[in-house]
């Protein structure tokens, strides 16, 4: 799964950061509920202009 966001910085004037993570979700066995989740990298992506907005979209791999 990888999870966006956004950041305004004040330093940054006229600018926000955006964010990625990417976290792997497992499930031991398929009797388990319990799902375990990982934090396998994280990092600042892009720089963009401050009145830039998110959009919505969800996306499902099997």
């Amino acid at each position: 799964m990888a999870v966006l966001w956004d950041e305004i910085v004040p330093s940054i004037v006229y600018r926000k950061i955006i964010w990625c993570a990417v976290i792997v979700l497992e499930r031991r066995n398929r009797k388990s509920e319990k799902i375990l989740e990982k934090v396998e990298w994280c990092d600042l992506v892009l720089e963009v202009p401050r009145s830039s907005q998110f959009e919505y979209a969800i996306g499902v791999n099997f």
